[in-house]
């Protein structure tokens, strides 16, 4: 599941809209807008931030899976060392108890990383749509489309990339971070929708000490 944040159903949901405007004069070409939605989403301080936010998080619940995992792991070596019975069925049954806790944790883990994912791409679609219609107005535009669904035009229309004034506008209703470090560690890996590392089921405690 690599993917930028929403960038896989932004299409569907972005039904860009302007208002309709005047013919366009005798001779003169038709203008229609065009926004490259991954571009717009990589390049606008919301954007970055938003991955920023969900890479943090995402390392955060990472670390803390890890640690549990370990735990259970050490747990298993202690049960295995054991040599009474009634402390290796203990040790046993903790071992299932705090791997049942774990797989839980994953779950949950996962489904927070993408419910924020769908809440940060809802709010940077819902910010570039009110943004077209005023773009539209200004660059005079008989309307505006997701690039990637342009696949023709008639040679007397002519196109008009938006993008980069989208994102400039972006950036101007988008508050910048506070001091001069920024609110988030530098994006040396982005995030990129990245799955959590599952946490594979450990084996049960030995029920029965060796040799016995």
């Amino acid at each position: 599941m690599h993917r930028l944040i929403g960038v896989a159903t932004m299409a569907a949901a972005l039904a860009l809209s302007t208002p309709a405007l005047a013919a366009p004069p005798a001779g003169a070409k038709t203008r229609l807008g065009t926004l490259d939605m991954r571009k717009a989403f990589n390049d606008c301080r919301a954007g970055r931030d938003a991955r920023d936010r969900l890479r943090v998080d995402f390392e955060r619940k990472q670390k803390k899976l890890d640690a549990d995992q370990e735990e259970v792991k050490k747990l298993l070596a202690k049960g295995s060392s054991e040599t009474d019975q009634a402390r290796r069925d203990a040790v046993g049954k903790q071992v299932e108890e705090r791997t049942r806790v774990l797989q839980e944790t994953y779950k949950r883990f996962q489904r927070e990383l993408e419910e924020a994912e769908k809440a940060a791409t809802a709010k940077l679609l819902k910010d570039i749509r009110s943004l077209v219609p005023p773009v539209a107005q200004v660059l005079k535009l008989a309307g505006v489309a997701e690039a990637d669904g342009v696949y023709f035009t008639d040679p007397n229309v002519e196109r008009v990339d938006v993008t980069a004034e989208i994102v400039k506008r972006l950036d101007a209703i988008t508050p910048k971070a506070k001091g001069p470090a920024g609110r988030f560690p530098p994006s040396l890996a982005p995030y990129k929708g990245m799955p959590l590392k599952a946490p594979p089921t450990p084996a049960k405690a030995p029920s029965k000490a060796p040799g016995r």
